[in-house]
């Protein structure tokens, strides 16, 4: 939603606005302990215009929220018989589906109106910790922390490739396309690394020159600038990369470790989240 951010730890899922300096969050909301009595929130995604909440934790659900925090329904309907712990989500662009993955190592596409699954891809042989759609919805990549980023088509169910343990053997923790190049796959790692793939031709279009001194936690391409990269990590640094010149701009440092990172759909602020909450 314009000029608001939403953030989870601990159980709960809290949305910001921008333009509230205070920085106390706007709504708070506790659904997952609240369907289940589970104590944690791993990942809340916008869908993409901003009026829907999803969420997912280690009860195995998708719990999603109106704008203002109210639970509307959640994926699947009623809890699994299953003690699979969702570690990532994300929408596709019309926001009809959404992409999960956890610790089965199963990675989910699901109906959001009807909570059909309706596709399961079992390439991975260990837990996923990031997921994520390409910019035109044919795709859905998941990274593990056994260092693989898989590719598979979201329409044939064939796995189109495979980047074997990311190039450094490192847990992945965050994949995120590009949106404007539905083959470029930005991937950060646990050796501090970030590069960006060509999922067509299985190439690595930029790595990082400086990588972070720690793992690498999150990665967001602007959504105006779609030659600029900005990546975190627990080294406290924000760091923005210029693909097209193969070299990092600025980095900036954080009083604390980051454990996440975002761009508002204008592409004027830069949001990270920290260890410190």
């Amino acid at each position: 939603m314009e000029g608001r951010f939403a953030t989870c730890s601990g159980d709960a899922v809290r949305i910001f606005s921008l333009s509230v300096n205070e920085g106390a969050p706007i709504d708070t909301f506790n659904h997952h302990s609240t369907l289940s009595n589970v104590k944690r929130v791993n990942a809340v995604r916008w869908d993409s215009v901003g009026g829907m909440l999803a969420s997912v934790g280690e009860d195995g659900l998708v719990a999603l929220s109106s704008a203002n925090g109210t639970l509307l329904r959640t994926i699947p309907a009623s809890r699994r018989d299953s003690s699979e712990s969702l570690n990532a989500l994300a929408f596709s662009s019309d926001s009809r589906y959404v992409v999960t993955g956890g610790s089965a190592g199963v990675v989910r596409i699901w109906d959001v109106k009807s909570a059909e699954n309706l596709k399961s891809f079992r390439d991975h042989s260990d837990v996923i910790s990031t997921v994520a759609f390409a910019c035109n919805d044919k795709h859905v990549a998941s990274g593990s922390l056994s260092g693989d980023v898989i590719v598979h088509s979201a329409q044939t169910s064939l796995r189109t490739n495979l980047f074997r343990g990311s190039g450094s053997g490192q847990a992945v923790r965050r994949v995120a396309f590009s949106p404007a190049h539905s083959s470029l796959l930005a991937v950060a790692a646990d050796d501090g690394s970030v590069r960006v793939l060509d999922t067509n031709s299985s190439s690595v279009l930029y790595a990082a020159p400086t990588p972070h001194s720690g793992p690498a936690i999150g990665v967001a391409f602007s959504p105006h600038n779609h030659s600029l990269l900005v990546s975190v990590g627990f080294d406290k640094r924000v760091r923005f990369h210029n693909l097209m010149d193969k070299k990092v701009l600025k980095t900036l440092t954080a009083d604390a470790p980051l454990t996440c990172v975002a761009v508002s759909a204008d592409g004027r602020h830069v949001l990270a989240g920290s260890q410190r909450g």
